[in-house]
């Protein structure tokens, strides 16, 4: 099963917390772990995080969050 977490709101999140905290979640999917930071309007921000469990869909290209289609 796949993991998913985030943030939204000012304050700005060294690397370092996001990466520790796909760490905690490599359980949840040990197959490709990701993160990416988004403008949310204004001062905010928003951090998507994702542990990927790939069991159908083996192909890198369904890796999460996704970003850009296309």
């Amino acid at each position: 099963m796949c993991g998913v977490a985030g943030f939204l709101g000012q304050a700005s999140l060294p690397d370092e917390r996001l990466a520790k905290t796909l760490q905690r979640m490599s359980r949840r999917g040990p197959d490709a772990q990701k993160w990416e930071t988004f403008s949310a309007g204004g001062q905010e921000k928003a951090y998507l995080l994702h542990a990927r469990l790939s069991v159908l869909d083996l192909d890198s290209r369904s890796d999460q969050p996704i970003t850009k289609i296309g």
